[in-house]
């Protein structure tokens, strides 16, 4: 009751401004599922689909010329969910996560440019609980994270997929610093996030999610269309950090871990050989439509096990088809999205797709990937918007 009386607090204000529904909420649920054991916001999803329903209506009833609607991601939402009905008989926390994504939409459409302004705020808030959880409480950090059957949080349970949420925010407040922003109070927030969450990614050590922050920084960096000398300030200065950071010994733990790997990625190229052996010696309806999130899990070994990468455990549960609407939805903000933002819009995708590389946050419909995700699509709608306008 608690719970629900902090979510209605949350929620009630938010009646009057419809468009900012899903970066308020979004910021909310993300900090919840990703930091401390046991927030004070209810972190059961049915809660979020039922809200996002309503605002869905409410956007729809005080615009009637709402945009949200997009016929590719409502395909791929009933394809994922008739194959999760077919196979195991229930959905999967994907399906929810799409669901909410597609709400999403129609609730930014009302206004997609404030509901733009406020979504970088959701990733820098989360990296920012999560840094400061890491490096000012690392003792109550570790138990949390040792306690694993009482927790309510799955970003805990892995150090990848907590990095994964840590680095939105780090590569958002980049976007933001390199776009111009004037209030001196934001750029000290953004700044503040680029140090700690840097320091906190170091800190865990995951390498695929630090390869992954790094690759999209450096194309922000350098392909931005910014003004020059704000570029070149910005790239002395996080420069300058992380020559800091190396000479303070911040990169030892991460150095460590690329030098004692064994060359298979922790194992991870002997799981994807294990994984898609297993699924070529399926039938030619497996070849399209998979083996369904639960049996493709078993797939390849009793007891089952995560493939630890996307793309494979895309084509393993839902088949070529699913693979094929995966790699459509990853290309459709680079192609929907103006020429002038293409870079920025490019930069944001490679942190996902390299995400994608080690994990599998799609397919588990995590949180912070899909939210991420779907700010990528609403920066690409407004950016077309505004094309569209000028011409």
């Amino acid at each position: 009751m608690i719970r629900l009386g902090y979510f209605a607090a949350l929620v009630v204000p938010l009646l009057n401004s419809v468009a900012i529904y899903p970066a308020v909420v979004l910021c909310a649920l993300c900090i919840s599922k990703n930091t401390f054991a046991y927030p004070f916001m209810p972190t059961e999803m049915p809660y979020y689909v039922l809200l996002s329903i309503a605002f869905a209506v409410l956007a729809i009833e005080t615009n009637k010329n709402n945009s949200g609607f997009n016929a590719f991601f409502v395909f791929a939402l009933v394809y994922v969910a008739m194959n999760d009905i077919i196979t195991q008989g229930v959905f999967t926390p994907l399906v929810t996560m799409l669901f909410i994504m597609i709400l999403f939409n129609f609730s930014s459409a009302n206004d997609i440019e404030m509901s733009n302004k406020l979504l970088p705020l959701t990733f820098v808030l989360l990296s920012l609980s999560i840094s400061y959880w890491f490096l000012f409480c690392p003792e109550a950090s570790i138990n949390t994270y040792n306690i694993l059957k009482d927790m309510e949080q799955t970003g805990w349970r892995d150090p990848n997929y907590i990095s994964c949420a840590l680095g939105t925010g780090l590569v958002v407040a980049v976007k933001e610093v390199l776009s111009g922003i004037k209030n001196r109070w934001y750029l000290f927030l953004l700044w503040l996030t680029i140090i700690l969450s840097t320091m906190a990614l170091l800190s865990i050590a995951s390498r695929g999610m630090s390869l992954a922050a790094a690759a999209s920084v450096s194309i922000l960096l350098l392909f931005s269309n910014i003004n020059k000398k704000r570029k070149v300030i910005s790239i002395l200065a996080i420069t300058v950090f992380i020559i800091l950071l190396y000479t303070n010994n911040y990169f030892n733990f991460l150095i460590a871990r690329f030098n004692n790997d064994n060359g298979t990625g922790a194992h991870r190229t002997e799981i994807w050989n294990i994984k898609v052996n297993a699924f070529f010696e399926g039938s030619a309806l497996n070849y399209l439509f998979g083996f369904g999130a639960a049996n493709g899990f078993k797939l390849g070994r009793m007891g089952g096990l995560s493939t630890h990468n996307d793309f494979i455990g895309v084509m393993i549960y839902y088949g070529f088809v699913g693979l094929a609407i995966f790699i459509s939805a990853i290309a459709y903000p680079i192609r929907y999205c103006s020429k002038k933002n293409r870079p920025q819009i490019v930069a944001l995708m490679i942190y996902l797709l390299m995400c994608s590389m080690s994990i599998e946050p799609f397919c588990m419909g995590n949180i912070a990937y899909i939210g991420f995700f779907f700010y990528i699509t609403q920066l690409a709608r407004q950016s077309r918007y505004k094309q569209t306008s000028i011409s």
